[in-house]
């Protein structure tokens, strides 16, 4: 059914100095030219800054389209339409997976099907680990760093795939949907999968979705008790960007330089 274990999708526009940075990040993974291992799909949005010519360089080691997009999210799903592994990843451009990561957690993803594989990220721009073990009261408030999350494919016929409504915090949505789906499994690797660059829209910014809908999808998704205290701790201090809420929030979660 699977082609691969792994597929990296990569949205892309107007990146072309970046680019190929995070492609050889993917390439030279310990196996990565075995078969099956690890497929790598670039979504562009019809980049004019020649980032599709340095796609090109690698040849049949990346499938590639390019055209006109509704956005970050638009591609991302593309992308999963596009994919033939088991798990789907999704990597900005400028953000690179760790050396040899993908062998590493080989032998750790789970054999059952519809999981949702997680662990954590090196924030570039910070100089600090974010990501952990994560329960609902947790996700409540901070959202997992899509950089060390592999969806099993299987998952987004599940709950379905990226709302377009919602520009920045769509990949929060989906995680509060696969955590709150009692017929997926999650799990946690501890380790740091890849490093985030930081610095875009998705680590500064927030939507409409960080508000009232937030709360009804925790009220049905993560329960009435969870819900609770969301709703008093947003009187008290409201929550302006669920993946900054991670800096700091541990001593062992922030690293020197």
């Amino acid at each position: 059914m699977y082609k691969s274990l792994f597929t990296i999708v990569i949205p892309t526009y107007n990146v072309a100095e970046k680019i190929g940075g995070t492609i050889d990040s993917i390439l030279s993974q310990s196996g990565s030219a075995r078969s099956g291992l690890v497929e790598i799909v670039v979504v562009d949005g019809g980049s004019t800054d020649g980032t599709i010519e340095v796609v090109k360089r690698y040849g049949n080691r990346v499938r590639w389209i390019s055209e006109p997009d509704k956005g970050l999210y638009d591609a991302m799903n593309k992308g999963i339409a596009m994919s033939t592994g088991r798990f789907v990843n999704f990597q900005g451009a400028g953000d690179t997976l760790r050396p040899g990561i993908l062998m590493e957690v080989t032998p750790l993803m789970p054999d059952r099907p519809d999981s949702v594989v997680y662990g954590k990220v090196y924030l570039s721009s910070e100089h600090a680990e974010l990501g952990r073990k994560f329960t609902p009261h947790l996700l409540r408030k901070r959202n997992l760093p899509h950089q060390a999350v592999f969806y099993e494919r299987s998952v987004f016929d599940i709950v379905g795939m990226f709302s377009l409504d919602y520009p920045i915090l769509a990949d929060y949505a989906l995680n509060i949907r696969c955590f709150g789906n009692p017929g997926i499994a999650t799990f946690y690797i501890d380790k740091v999968m890849a490093n985030f660059e930081g610095g875009g829209v998705s680590d500064t910014g927030t939507d409409s979705y960080n508000g009232k809908v937030l709360g009804e999808d925790i009220k049905k998704y993560l329960g009435w008790p969870v819900w609770a205290v969301y709703e008093f701790q947003r009187l008290v201090r409201p929550v302006t960007n669920p993946i900054r809420q991670q800096l700091g929030d541990t001593p062992q979660e922030r690293k020197p330089d």
